[in-house]
């Protein structure tokens, strides 16, 4: 009796599962502006050293609520407004430069502040400052 049960349940499961996934193409092709995701081109650039980049090894990146692109690399943080690279590289006798200029994480918090975690300290990024936070 327990096989008929189990072997019920599985048909029925993979009945769910089957209908469902007949229906996702419709809900997926959809956007909040009812276009289609096809229908809309989009645009993609490829950047390097050659446009500014600061590095060619990318190790994370992020686009801000404000739209520009954050990219950690090996030589410091750069960000990209889409015309042109900024770059913040480390310096000794400089509270308000980056901690360290090798790059390993990004995040924004919902406060809009940009926090960097470079191989060594933290750095964050708010109204257009860059804060080096002590080391304990």
């Amino acid at each position: 009796m327990r096989t008929i049960r189990l072997g019920f349940s599985i048909r029925f499961i993979w009945l769910a599962i089957t209908a469902r996934f007949l229906q996702t193409p419709a809900l997926l092709a959809q956007t909040p502006t009812g276009v289609a995701f096809g229908e809309r081109p989009l645009k993609f650039e490829h950047l390097s050293v050659a446009q500014g980049l600061s590095q060619g090894s990318v190790h994370c990146m992020l686009q801000d609520r404000q739209g520009f692109m954050w990219f950690g690399t090996g030589d410091g943080l750069n960000k990209y407004d889409g015309y042109s690279f900024t770059v913040y590289k480390h310096e000794a006798a400089d509270s308000t430069s980056i901690s360290a200029d090798w790059v390993l994480s990004l995040y924004e918090d919902r406060s809009g502040t940009l926090w960097i975690a470079p191989e060594a300290g933290l750095s964050r990024w708010r109204d257009g400052k860059m804060i080096a936070l002590p080391r304990n």
